[in-house]
């Protein structure tokens, strides 16, 4: 049975690679390795038991840092798994920090690289997913795209459509196979922050706070506002609180947040 490795780098490849992972257990000797990027037990152990993914057979414990020291640290650590195990290939998702220290590591060592969600592109450079999405599409050997827009993006990058395929977006199955049994009657709106661009300004944390606040004094419905550690930490650093009628709530595990999801009359993120 071919040797693979599968890449973990934050909880939502958690969510997205769990039907992938019992599938490729199947065909495969299936190696997870987890970055540990996200360390706190919320934000991903939690991921791990409620769909039902087993365990990664090794964790890096990269944790949180800066952009370079992430990537960094990864790559260290991670060639070392790779020259362990040497894998007749490499499965790496999305555009964290994760994904692009995974994903060199692989390159550097010539070992075959699989990127799924290649070819999505916000045409923003100043994001630091839209770099890291870049440079993992145009060092991959095999690209999985989610919709054929994102093929065409690819091959107008000047990209042989050999190394593309559209395979449509695994969460679809991932929402299909759970249930939820999260109710509320009373209406809510539901409330998601925490790219960087917000949780890191603090101008721009308050513009969106005031609006909420705003909001909730036109419509009066509860905003539960999920509450992301980094998000916490700024607020506490400038010593700022929310207006009333926001709730804010800990960070969720996957079938909470579905079902709130679902139960919510109006979802901003």
């Amino acid at each position: 049975m071919k040797k693979i490795i599968t890449c973990i780098g934050i909880r939502p490849d958690i969510i997205r690679l769990s039907q992938i992972i019992k599938k490729l257990d199947l065909f495969f000797k299936n190696i997870i390795v987890d970055s540990g990027q996200h360390y706190d037990y919320n934000l991903n152990k939690i991921f791990y038991e409620q769909l039902e993914v087993r365990i990664p057979d090794y964790n890096l414990n990269i944790k949180s840092g800066t952009h370079a020291t992430q990537v960094g640290k990864l790559m260290i650590e991670f060639e070392n798994v790779l020259i362990k195990e040497s894998p007749e290939f490499v499965i790496v998702l999305g555009d964290n920090n994760s994904s692009l220290g995974f994903a060199l590591a692989t390159s550097k060592l010539n070992i075959p690289l699989v990127h799924i969600e290649a070819g999505m592109r916000s045409k923003n450079w100043l994001m630091p997913e839209e770099k890291n999405r870049v440079i993992i599409d145009h060092i991959a050997d095999m690209n999985i795209c989610y919709l054929p827009e994102h093929k065409l993006n690819l091959i107008r990058e000047g990209l042989n459509p050999r190394r593309i395929w559209v395979v449509g977006n695994p969460i679809l199955e991932v929402v299909h196979s759970v249930e939820t049994n999260y109710k509320q009657i009373n209406p809510f709106y539901l409330v998601t922050c925490h790219r960087a661009e917000n949780t890191e300004n603090i101008e721009n944390l308050e513009i969106i706070i005031t609006f909420l606040g705003k909001l909730y004094q036109i419509k009066k419905v509860e905003i539960k506002f999920i509450l992301m550690p980094k998000t916490k930490n700024i607020m506490e650093k400038y010593q700022k609180s929310f207006p009333e009628g926001i709730n804010p709530i800990p960070s969720l595990g996957f079938l909470e947040f579905l079902g709130m999801e679902k139960e919510a009359d109006l979802v901003l993120t």
